[in-house]
C-alpha cells in the first residue's frame, strides 16, 4: 500500500491559506498595517540588543491588533474568527 506524504495531502490547505494571507495583506484592510522587512530587522535588532529579551515581540500593526483581538474573544469565537477568514485542512 502507498503512502502519502504530508506535503501532498495538505499541498491543496496550504495554497489556500497563501492565497487568504495575500489577499488579506496585499488588498484587505490588514494592508494598510503590514510591517516590511525592514520593520522586522529594526525589531530582531531591539530583541538582540535587550538586557532582559521579551518572550514576543510584535512588528506590525495587524499582528498587534490581532493580538489584541484575540486577547478579547474567548477561544470559541477566536476559532469562528479563523474558520471565517481561512480554510480549514481538508476544506481547501
Amino acid at each position: 500500500m502507498a503512502t502519502t506524504g504530508e506535503g501532498e495531502v495538505y499541498a491543496g490547505f496550504h495554497e489556500a491559506v497563501a492565497k487568504a494571507t495575500r489577499e488579506s495583506y496585499e488588498k484587505g484592510p490588514l494592508s494598510k498595517l503590514a510591517g516590511t522587512a525592514e520593520d522586522v530587522a529594526k525589531v530582531i535588532g531591539r530583541a538582540l540588543a535587550a538586557k532582559r529579551p521579551k518572550a514576543r515581540y510584535t512588528v506590525s500593526g495587524s499582528a498587534t491588533l490581532l493580538l489584541t483581538q484575540k486577547s478579547l474573544l474567548t477561544d470559541r469565537a477566536w476559532d469562528r474568527f479563523l474558520g471565517s477568514n481561512f480554510p480549514r485542512p481538508g476544506a481547501a
